[in-house]
This record gives structure tokens, C-alpha cells and sequence, in this order.
């Protein structure tokens, strides 16, 4: 996993499992980040690929799992209907708490 630019590697493992059990990041997220090449919450890459001129960030789990928990507070999250076709609401995590819906 890389910052947004590709310039700092924050994170390396060789199981897509890690990102779930070390930081919640659930497996079709990150399948889905790998095939369409998306950020994952607008601001990391997660490729399959090492993209040699990256920097080693030298982050520890806890570091990575703080900085991943801290941009998901930001993330703005949709409830539409199922073809997207209508918007029901958007915000973020904190605005959805008042409705009852824990994110």
C-alpha cells in the first residue's frame, strides 16, 4: 500500500488477509482497489506491483492502522438506492450516527 502520488510505501504484506485482520479493510475493497487501480478513502494505492522508486515509509502497524482510522473519520459515505439512481443521504461517519446507522 502507497500514498496517493506512489512516492512512500506505507505498507507491504503478502496476503490480502492482513489488510483485513490488521486493519479492517475488508477483501473485496481491496481486490477491487488492486483490478481498478482506485484509492482506497481518496488517499492510498494498494497494487500488486512494487513500484520501485517508492521511499520506504518505515510506519508500524500501529501507525498505519492510526493514519487509516483517522481518514476514515473524513471519508464522506452515500445511502442510495441499490442502482444508484436516487441519493438519499451523504456524509461523513459522524453525521450518521444522529440517524442510527453505525459506519
Amino acid at each position: 500500500m502507497y500514498n496517493k502520488d506512489k512516492t512512500t510505501l506505507i505498507y507491504h504484506s503478502d496476503s490480502v488477509k492482513d489488510f483485513y485482520v490488521k486493519f479492517g479493510i475488508s477483501h473485496a475493497v481491496v481486490v477491487n482497489n488492486i483490478k481498478t487501480g482506485s484509492y482506497y478513502l481518496g488517499k492510498y494505492v494498494v497494487t500488486l506491483v512494487p513500484v520501485l522508486t517508492a521511499e520506504a515509509g518505515n510506519y508500524s502497524e500501529e501507525e498505519v492502522r492510526a493514519m487509516i482510522d483517522n481518514d476514515r473519520l473524513d471519508t464522506l459515505l452515500y445511502i442510495h438506492n441499490e442502482d444508484k439512481s436516487i441519493l438519499y443521504f451523504s456524509g461523513i461517519n459522524s453525521d450518521f450516527a444522529p440517524l442510527g446507522i453505525h459506519v
